[in-house]
């Protein structure tokens, strides 16, 4: 099905634009969105540790960690995608990728913390 779209959404950008261009548009901007699915990935990894030894709450968004955990992916991740395939780069960049990397910094701090003071931490 997302071939399809692809296919369609392609033809339109082929009313203005040549296929070189497009070519490097398509490449630039999955590598983009690789990038970020990378960082959603690394953020799995920095919270697993909570949740192999149960130190988080079952109930959703109950504490700090889960909103930063979700709005990471959710809300920066999907920003950053926005700008790299609409070319918004301040959305790319300020309001996406900054964001999250951020999220990414506190999250591990959130996850250091709740280990130590599990008396798990290094």
């Amino acid at each position: 099905m997302w071939e399809e779209n692809q296919t369609r959404m392609q033809s339109v950008c082929l009313q203005c634009h040549n296929e070189n261009m497009l070519d490097e548009f398509y490449t630039a901007a999955d590598l983009a969105t690789e990038a970020v699915n990378d960082w959603v990935e690394e953020s799995n990894s920095i919270i697993a540790p909570l949740r192999e030894h149960d130190l988080l709450s079952p109930a959703p968004f109950d504490e700090p960690i889960d909103y930063l955990f979700f709005e990471l992916w959710h809300h920066w991740g999907r920003t950053a995608k926005f700008g790299f395939w609409m070319q918004g780069p301040d959305y790319a960049q300020w309001h996406g990728a900054y964001e999250l990397l951020s999220d990414l910094a506190e999250l591990r701090e959130l996850v250091e913390l709740k280990l130590e003071e599990a008396g798990l931490g290094d």
